[in-house]
């Protein structure tokens, strides 16, 4: 569902069944909906974008951009409504000896972690569409201006809970929220993370302290661990970064192909 996510593709409905199926509590049945939905507004944002002239292009975003906010909220409010199983202990970080994260968070296992970061990159990506959908639409008023804000802030905050799971799911503290003397490198954790950590390294208007971070934990993940896929991704978001986007939607992707050739050269060195 996260690889759907990332190319806006509709999921198969067999994906979707499968997904459904012998899952405690019947939670991924339940969240399936929202990701579908995601996608769509992913998809329809792209789609209107391209295609639509004016006037006709912002009205259909200014529809799209009112569905994606009750989307949104419906998220919030469902994650605030999770059973006690799937819910997590969040700790200071008092011990780490490093400013992020401002949190720590410990999970019942990797899967309940893992699940909480896709649900949070979901987010990210809708979030990130919602703020571009505002740009493009151009208007300016008190409101919006508000709202700009508000989702600039719950960006930030979305960030910090993804670097908030990586001791936990690197090994770094134990079920306790204790640091380990000498991290436990857990190589299905380091694969866990190489999603949300891409997604908030991609996120835009972020403070600098959270690129660093993820840095950091990319190339831990690399050369510690011996993931190659995070050097992919930190090359590849060098390369990026100042790629003319909406979320990370290519609006005019054969104006740069210098770019991308560019990108993909650094990737296979």
């Amino acid at each position: 569902m996260s690889g759907c996510l990332l190319r806006r593709k509709f999921p198969p409905e067999d994906s979707i069944k499968w997904l459904s199926m012998g899952h405690q509590n019947g939670l991924i049945e339940r969240t399936n909906p929202f990701f579908v939905s995601v996608i769509r507004v992913l998809v329809q944002t792209r789609d209107v974008a391209r295609s639509c002239l004016e006037p006709i292009r912002s009205e259909k975003l200014r529809e799209i951009m009112r569905h994606g906010i009750d989307l949104d909220r419906d998220i919030t409010s469902f994650m605030r409504s999770l059973p006690s199983v799937w819910r997590y202990t969040s700790f200071p970080n008092d011990a780490t000896g490093t400013t992020l994260p401002k949190n720590i968070h410990v999970h019942e296992d990797l899967f309940t972690a893992a699940c909480w970061n896709a649900w949070r990159c979901m987010r990210i990506r809708l979030v990130q569409v919602l703020l571009a959908i505002a740009e493009l639409v151009g208007e300016d008023s008190r409101d919006l201006n508000s709202q700009f804000m508000t989702w600039q802030r719950i960006l930030t905050e979305l960030a910090d809970d993804v670097c908030s799971t990586t001791p936990f799911l690197l090994g770094e503290i134990d079920g306790q929220g204790v640091p380990r003397g000498t991290a436990k490198g857990v190589a299905l954790g380091g694969y866990i993370l190489l999603y949300p950590l891409h997604m908030v390294l991609a996120t835009k208007e972020l403070p600098e302290s959270y690129y660093r971070f993820v840095e950091s934990k990319l190339t831990y993940i690399a050369n510690i661990m011996g993931i190659e896929q995070a050097n992919i991704i930190l090359k590849a978001s060098k390369m990026l970064k100042n790629f003319p986007v909406i979320g990370d939607m290519v609006l005019e992707a054969e104006k740069f192909m210098p770019s991308l050739k560019g990108c993909q050269q650094a990737i296979e060195e």
